[in-house]
């Protein structure tokens, strides 16, 4: 879209601001989970519950963050690649839309075969 980038204190600040409301936000949630967790129990007739692990269920979270932006980033480093080797023969703008498409095809069929094996228990 061409948007300019925010640089500078702007950007700092705004990015300051940010991380504090996440954190906020992050503490918030992790000290409401036992309350949350023993309303809905209360609902369905069960005993409520000490405590909902909101330490365990960081590290979970945190974890899976780190899985997930990693797999991003090999999934865009792979689809890179796979355009740079079709820009040496084609214009730039069809490299991208065709390595594009050939990756994204790869990765579904990827998925799809992993995803719909049988398992075996």
């Amino acid at each position: 879209m061409e948007l300019r980038d925010v640089t500078g204190r702007f950007a700092r600040t705004l990015i300051w601001i940010l991380v504090v409301a996440m954190t906020l936000t992050a503490i918030y949630t992790l000290n409401q989970m036992t309350t949350w967790q023993n309303s809905i129990r209360l609902l369905m007739e069960m005993e409520p519950i000490d405590s909902a692990y909101p330490v365990t269920v960081l590290w979970v979270s945190i974890v899976t963050a780190l899985v997930v932006i990693l797999l991003v980033r090999l999934i865009l480093f792979a689809a890179s690649r796979v355009v740079d080797a079709i820009n040496r023969y084609l214009p730039h703008r069809i490299a991208i839309v065709l390595g594009g498409t050939a990756f994204a095809l790869l990765l579904i069929s990827f998925v799809d075969g992993v995803s719909s094996k049988p398992h075996c228990m």
